[in-house]
């Protein structure tokens, strides 16, 4: 099984890094698993320049030629990514936010549905909650199978206390075991309902919007999306009363367009 670890870290190896090399001995305590590591501030990507192209055109079409393509081929090639960034000001740091933003496209267009994925952040003090629940968000959104978020706090104070060497070893073993499973048994949680609501705005919006969000449109039409009778981008074990819930929200907004544009 193959890992690849992004790091968004802009000193590299540093408290972040330190502890995803903690994280990744202990899952290959469990078994055979490769680890390849991303360093995005060795990485050659370009700041994203807002164009919206690969989101309404195409990623193909983005006007910035690097190492995009290559990296979306190394995470598809991959059973697991970490998503490791340090804390910087109560959030991800810039090197992590242009790399979600060089993505934005997989917001649209999911790509991930076969690779488990785990956050990793450190932090000397705050932020950390919110910087892991920002990385959920982005990676449920692009299709990974979200396993686990692992929050460490590496204040010099707190770091070398006998007691909460121990919580984060305990912590980084409950992590190791999670993700670890996950890429063993390929299973994925069910989505939430928030998920399921969110895929059928997307099929509207790409349905009404189709001779502006070409992309958008093609992607859908070609998966077999446009379908009425598909609850989400893949077959999943699904809620029988989150669906309902979540085809009634559809209907809602389906018949409230339709008597806006009359």
């Amino acid at each position: 099984m193959k890992v690849l670890v992004i790091v968004g870290s802009s000193r590299g190896k540093g408290n972040t890094y330190k502890v995803t090399k903690q994280l990744e001995e202990k899952i290959k305590e469990l078994g055979d698993v490769e680890f390849k590591y991303l360093f995005l501030k060795e990485t050659n990507l370009e700041q994203c320049r807002g164009c919206f192209t690969c989101v309404t055109r195409g990623e193909h079409l983005c006007p910035i030629k690097d190492d995009r393509a290559k990296i979306e081929e190394q995470m598809l090639n991959s059973d697991g990514v970490i998503f490791a960034s340090p804390v910087y000001v109560y959030n991800i740091t810039a090197l992590m936010k242009n790399f979600i933003d060089r993505f934005g496209y997989v917001s649209h267009r999911p790509l991930f549905f076969n690779q488990s994925a785990m956050a990793v952040t450190t932090s000397s003090g705050g932020g950390i909650k919110e910087t892991l629940n920002y990385l959920e968000s982005i990676i449920l959104s692009w299709g990974f199978n979200f396993v686990y978020k692992l929050g460490v706090i590496t204040h010099p104070y707190l770091i070398h206390t006998p007691r909460y060497t121990d919580e984060i070893e305990n912590n980084i073993n409950k992590a190791a075991r999670i993700f670890y499973n996950s890429l063993k048994t390929k299973e994925r949680k069910s989505p939430g309902l928030g998920y399921l609501i969110q895929f059928r705005m997307m099929r509207i919006h790409a349905i009404d919007t189709k001779e502006y969000f070409t992309a958008d449109y093609k992607y859908y039409k070609e998966k077999g999306l446009l379908d009425r009778g598909k609850k989400y981008f893949i077959d999943s074990k699904i809620n029988i009363f989150k669906n309902m819930f979540a085809g009634m929200i559809e209907k809602l907004i389906i018949r409230s367009m339709s008597k806006s544009l009359s």
